[in-house]
């Protein structure tokens, strides 16, 4: 039977696997890690829209996981903002316990047919002319497949940011130093790993503004408030800290990107059940400074001088995401665009896996068109020039948010701003172009 494999298990990794497991190849699913779902277990908000409803009516694997998740949803009924991409469908979008992600993950794929290996960090590749023969195991075990997705993402690279620059992408929860580190077998296999041209301005990694926190650890008034407020909290930075130049405080000579005006006019929390995240771009002793923060402790270690860090490098793929140079290689996720959230990541790893399948089955990859928000974000949005962009489409806009939506969704009609009809919208044209039921057409 012909076999698929994906590395990673993450959301992209975890939609390619679903998507690849539906068309009925053999689908393996390695993780380095003792826990499926990657860093959802650290982001805690999920987002919904006319997006979803493409997804939906093309049958992507991942909205078997989203809907598993769905299950451990904790708030609804409140407007919930996002600091990623404001998808903003209430019946879609929702805050999660993130202490549930994990086993959201293993009910999604029960009964799929998926084969899940925790433990199991690639550490080589093997291959034959321009085409992946198997990857290798910490272990020295070898997995042998027709097609490969590489989802390793965008965090865990420790010779780089831990040993070398000792900065650390303050993702420590993915526990590396215990599981070994991400080692994207794309590289590995001689394909490039860059950072998108233009992506920032300093032509490398992206420095993300949240830390989270133990509920426990602010002061009760602060927690009280938030959970009054049903979950989200705005909070106010004191009069004397705006405009105020912290950066001296805590920029080092590998960190040199200063805060743009000091520090915001308001942050905001957001109850993840355990853990509260906090949206402000500063170090945890600045954090200590402000009212209700004074004993505040993080959850998970911090970078030394800041919060997280985004490394946002890529492996070069086409539309149909095959890795540049490599005939049965697929990107998923953060190894193909540069996404920082949830539903662009399953996006992407549905078409990874559908892919992937295709290439084991010894058909051609397809490209999705791009009269679809889903074509649309993968085949000309792609790497947002400039770093200036939403992946998709930010229905509520908030002064926090400052990347606006791509002018090619409105230019080619795909949206309006209005959540009802672009949702009808969306409907119509998967119909209209014959895509209902795509990922779930057997390909053996």
């Amino acid at each position: 039977m012909a076999r698929v494999v994906v590395i990673g298990a993450g959301v992209a990794g975890l939609g390619a696997a679903l998507t690849a497991a539906q068309t009925g190849v053999e689908t393996i699913l390695l993780e380095r890690n003792d826990f499926l779902s990657g860093l959802c277990i650290w982001s805690g908000l999920h987002g919904g829209g006319p997006v979803l409803e493409e997804m939906r009516l093309v049958s992507s694997g991942s909205i078997r996981w989203h809907d598993s998740l769905k299950r451990y949803a904790l708030f609804w009924e409140h407007d919930l903002p996002s600091a990623q991409d404001n998808l903003g469908d209430r019946e879609e979008s929702f805050a999660y316990d993130v202490m549930k992600a994990d086993q959201a993950s293993w009910e999604a794929l029960e009964g799929t047919g998926v084969k899940a290996m925790l433990r199991s960090q690639v550490v080589d590749v093997e291959k034959e002319g321009n085409r992946l023969k198997a990857v290798v195991l910490a272990n020295g075990t070898r997995v042998e497949a027709d097609a490969f997705v590489d989802a390793t993402g965008r965090a865990g690279l420790m010779k780089e940011w831990c040993e070398t620059l000792g900065q650390g992408c303050g993702m420590c929860v993915l526990k590396c130093p215990l599981f070994g580190e991400c080692i994207s077998p794309a590289v590995k296999a001689g394909a490039a790993d860059i950072y998108p041209e233009g992506h920032h301005q300093s032509g490398g990694p992206r420095f993300f503004q949240a830390v989270m926190v133990l509920p426990e650890s602010v002061e009760p008034w602060l927690r009280d408030e938030m959970l009054a407020a049903k979950g989200v909290y705005w909070y106010r930075v004191p009069e004397e800290w705006l405009g105020k130049d912290v950066t001296s405080q805590w920029c080092s000579p590998h960190r040199p990107l200063p805060l743009p005006n000091g520090f915001v006019e308001e942050h905001f929390l957001i109850n993840y059940t355990p853990w509260l995240k906090v949206h402000l771009n500063v170090p945890l002793h600045i954090l200590r400074q402000l009212p209700g923060f004074r004993d505040a402790f993080p959850v998970t270690p911090l970078s030394p001088d800041g919060q997280t860090t985004f490394l946002k490098r890529i492996t070069p793929n086409d539309n149909g995401l095959r890795v540049e140079g490599l005939a049965n290689l697929f990107a998923a996720g953060e190894r193909a665009r540069t996404v920082s959230s949830m539903t662009p990541a399953m996006a992407l790893g549905d078409l990874a896996g559908y892919n992937a399948a295709r290439c084991a089955v010894g058909l051609e990859p397809i490209v999705l068109p791009d009269d679809t928000i889903l074509g649309l974000f993968i085949n000309v949005v792609k790497l947002n020039p400039g770093g200036g962009y939403n992946a998709f489409i930010p229905y509520k806009p908030d002064p926090n948010i400052r990347r606006p939506e791509h002018p090619a969704y409105r230019q080619r009609g795909l949206v309006t701003g209005d959540m009802s009809r672009d949702i009808a919208l969306a409907r119509e044209r998967i119909e209209r172009l014959g895509l209902v039921g795509l990922y779930q057409q057997r390909l053996v």
